[in-house]
């Protein structure tokens, strides 16, 4: 097979290496065309893939074919002149924003057009506003599995008929085939239980997370405590006189932000915060002798509370993949703890036990996100012997009181969990599942 990756951010190898690794195993031509085009929000720019470190590429650079877009007209010229390629891969369905559009295009990617969604929020992005959809051609969908499809076909019928058209009534063939980038590492392997790490995954505080609402939770809980600082001066690489304008303009209105709406979010800035669940951390580890590593998203500014008193921040701006540094961290691990995250899923799948913080409801703004977070029993944020949920208040009051020895990841647990959200069936690799399935649709 002769198979094209197209890649816009170097995070996108997280979840396409696999599939190369294969593919080369394999004695597939291998071909990753990089799009030189930085991203255009200055949140994201440190995805530029001309700062990719990948182990993958690194000992492979022989046997993949490297090509460079600069333009949207580019990458469709460069599918054009490719007739001879069987397959392109991409995280996304063909749209304006990405691509240009012709009939000549559409006839070259028939039966050859392959996404592999990164999540969930592969079925938000079909209702911003630059998601204009190309519905003319068949392609192949590979999901992780039933359970995130059945939630995709409700968020996309209720708020997204086209986009539920064109994925499950048209010409998308679909597949549960589990998810390319879980390492699958059974708890029966307890080498976790010697580790001394406790990892945190903070909340991601993101005023913008839902544009024109009210973002007074996220403030009272962890805007307040934020290092906009840091943030702007290292990460954004402003100059010190704007990053200290823009940082006290954040702390300002975010005052205001809380103070206006006191009533409602005043518990979570008294007591019910993120900086009390890290102090709470903090005690935890001492006690479990453990060390207390804190990992927060690049494109996110950190708790000064966090700063202060852990042992140590894994910066990871995602340009070193496979492996990439969350799943080196993971892999060091005794346990993990985090709050509004997909982790769970790729945490159990490398063998840890997870503790879940429970967002508040009243915090999620967004129908899709109500659809996802949901902290049920035997849900991805609370599986017995597998992912531990607690509330906010349940956290402060309670976990300090635990050892680490309550935290036990149980192997039916874990495979019945990898199973039901991971589409993971421990028989055929999610990668030989896609090969497997492409090979019969050979042209």
């Amino acid at each position: 097979m002769n198979i094209v990756f197209i890649i816009y951010r170097s995070n996108a190898y997280k979840y396409f290496g696999p599939l190369i690794k294969e593919g080369l195993n394999r004695g597939f031509d291998i071909e990753c065309w990089h799009s030189c085009n930085n991203p255009h929000d200055k949140y994201k720019r440190y995805l530029d893939l001309s700062k990719l470190d990948s182990n993958l590429i690194r000992l492979n650079k022989k046997s993949i074919k490297f090509k460079y877009f600069y333009s949207n007209k580019e990458l469709t010229n460069l599918i054009i002149n490719s007739s001879n390629k069987d397959f392109f891969f991409s995280q996304h369905p063909l749209t304006k924003s990405k691509i240009n559009f012709s009939n000549q295009l559409l006839n070259c990617i028939e039966n050859k057009w392959c996404v592999v969604p990164s999540g969930p929020d592969f079925f938000q992005q079909f209702t911003m506003n630059d998601f204009i959809l190309n519905k003319n051609y068949k392609n192949f969908i590979f999901f992780s599995s039933n359970y995130f499809l059945k939630i995709g076909k409700e968020f996309l019928k209720k708020n997204y008929i086209s986009g539920y058209n064109f994925l499950f009534k048209k010409k998308s063939k679909i597949f549960n085939v589990g998810s390319p980038h879980i390492i699958n590492i059974s708890s029966k392997d307890e080498k976790y239980l010697y580790k001394k790490n406790l990892l945190y995954l903070p909340f991601s505080y993101d005023e913008n997370r839902y544009p024109e609402k009210d973002y007074s939770w996220q403030a009272a809980f962890c805007g307040f405590d934020m290092d906009f600082y840091s943030f702007y001066k290292k990460k954004i690489e402003y100059s010190l006189v704007k990053s200290s304008i823009y940082s006290f303009l954040k702390k300002f209105f975010i005052y205001i932000k809380i103070f206006s709406n006191w009533n409602k979010v005043n518990k979570f800035y008294l007591r019910n915060s993120e900086k009390n669940i890290i102090k709470i951390l903090k005690s935890f580890c001492q006690k479990n002798k453990l060390n207390l590593v804190i990992k927060p998203r690049f494109k996110f500014p950190v708790s000064k509370t966090a700063i202060k008193i852990a042992d140590r921040i894994a910066s990871d701006n995602e340009n070193l993949q496979n492996p990439n540094i969350f799943q080196k961290e993971v892999m060091n691990a005794r346990i993990v703890v985090g709050a509004l995250t997909m982790s769970p899923l790729e945490v159990v799948g490398m063998g840890v036990p997870f503790i879940n913080i429970e967002i508040p409801h009243c915090a999620f703004l967004d129908p899709s996100d109500k659809l996802i977070f949901d902290y049920k029993r035997d849900s991805i944020f609370n599986f017995k012997g597998v992912v531990y949920n607690y509330t906010i208040n349940n956290f402060l009051n309670n976990f300090n009181n635990k050892s680490i020895n309550d935290f036990k990841l149980l192997a039916r647990n874990q495979k019945k969990y990898l199973n039901l959200f991971c589409g993971i069936d421990f028989k055929k690799s999610t990668t030989n599942k896609i090969y497997e399935i492409l090979k019969k649709h050979l042209h």
